[in-house]
């Protein structure tokens, strides 16, 4: 939703409308995924002591440093997979914002303009 609320605002930078939306938008999405992470880390281990269902696990010849580091990646895993999903709805609209934010005509039949736009939108990429 911030994505499409930034996409719909103009930045006035001069030309830099786009770097502006794609840098905000990283931003963004790294402090959404950082504060999330944090919420499910604290709450995941207190539900578990409060359910007793740590206890069920301690019992178990597992070892606490074990229990630990499974939790720790399996956390940290769907934060990777939430920043891969958020990338890509970062990409489509960094890729859809483009041909507007320099006034190319996307729908243009005019071959040097459609190369124009493919060498815009690479250059947007790379930077």
């Amino acid at each position: 939703m911030v994505l499409a609320i930034f996409g719909a605002l103009p930045f006035f930078t001069f030309g830099e409308d786009t770097m502006m939306f794609k840098t905000v938008s990283l931003d963004v999405l790294m402090l959404v995924v950082l504060i999330s992470t944090l919420f499910v880390t604290s709450r995941s281990i207190y539900e578990e002591i409060e359910d007793r269902t740590m206890l069920t696990l301690m019992s178990k010849p597992v070892q606490r440093w074990e229990v630990m580091v499974g939790k720790y990646l399996g956390i940290i895993g769907a934060a990777g997979l939430a920043v891969l999903v958020l990338g890509g709805v970062l990409s489509l609209c960094l890729w859809l914002r483009i041909p507007t934010d320099y006034q190319i005509r996307a729908s243009a039949i005019d071959e040097r303009e459609l190369r124009n736009l493919w060498e815009t939108r690479r250059c947007i990429w790379r930077g």
